[in-house]
């Protein structure tokens, strides 16, 4: 999706903010937020083409070194209609995917990574699915009181240059990257809402 000098333009943008900024040190992840305005004329053409109109409510690149547990994006809404997240990898020291499920959810509570989720899933039947061992390996980070809940979960492997796309109300979670002793994986995400 993204041409080779875009996506480098992206790499040395994220490089020189974690410079500057520095990683945090007491959470799974480091996100420096970016006005899309600076990025619009870079990516519009791209996102475009992935989600069709839309409006950015909230842009940032991240470096994970530890797995996302079980969540939505449906934090920090601001009342607008959620629409898309696209996410464009841009560097990892391993193999590294994004997992989605079949279940989706329009309660902000589950937009709370780790926070809450538990009371949201509690009252909910489970799903059935049998979890292969590879699925299971890869989702060891997961509670799984919550993946019992949870069904047919399709793993998207990044690529570089490549984009992610899903409902901000589709059930996710991110692979164990330790699993494949990944250590760190960099992105760029951006939040929608309907145009």
């Amino acid at each position: 999706m993204l041409e080779p000098n875009i996506l480098e333009q992206l790499q040395r943008t994220h490089s020189a903010l974690i410079r500057k900024h520095g990683e945090t040190q007491d959470s799974r992840s480091t996100r420096i937020g970016v006005d899309y305005k600076i990025l619009h004329k870079l990516l519009d053409p791209v996102v475009k083409s992935l989600i069709g109109e839309y409006k950015v409510h909230d842009s940032y690149f991240q470096r994970d070194r530890s797995p996302a547990a079980i969540h939505t994006d449906l934090f920090n809404t601001n009342d607008k209609q959620t629409h898309m997240s696209v996410l464009f990898p841009l560097g990892s020291d391993g193999p590294t995917s994004t997992v989605i499920f079949d279940e989706q959810s329009i309660d902000n509570i589950t937009g709370k990574s780790n926070t809450g989720v538990e009371e949201f899933f509690e009252d909910r039947p489970d799903s059935n699915y049998v979890y292969t061992e590879q699925e299971r390996n890869l989702l060891a980070h997961c509670d799984p009181t919550i993946l019992a809940k949870l069904s047919n979960p399709k793993f998207y492997k990044w690529t570089l240059g490549g984009a992610l796309v899903w409902p901000r109300i589709q059930i996710h979670a991110s692979d164990n990257i330790e699993h494949n002793a990944t250590t760190y994986k960099d992105s760029l995400i951006l939040f929608t809402t309907a145009p």
